[in-house]
């Protein structure tokens, strides 16, 4: 990973142990998948337990590099705010 954003210079690492907060933010989407999963076995008719877990797991194992990415993305998002005009100086 990089020390800091190649287009604004902002750093990355803000403070030591910064994105342990984006555990619940991790946490948060995984349930959402979950939820999401269960909505559509349930629609589908495939609302065994062994089907869900699955999928489930699945899903996961599919989408965890995005939701790792997207967790410190949301986290990083509530704390800094982006300033267009640093891109405009910088183009």
């Amino acid at each position: 990973m990089h020390d800091a954003c190649p287009n604004c210079a902002q750093p990355y690492e803000i403070e030591p142990n910064f994105y342990y907060g984006a555990m619940y933010a991790s946490y948060a989407l995984a349930v959402a998948v979950f939820v999401a999963v269960l909505v559509i076995l349930t629609l589908i008719g495939k609302n065994e337990i062994n089907v869900l877990l699955i999928t489930y797991f699945a899903t996961m194992f599919i989408l965890s590099p995005v939701l790792f990415r997207l967790s410190r993305s949301l986290w990083i998002h509530f704390f800094v705010k982006y300033d267009p005009e640093t891109e405009k100086k910088k183009v």
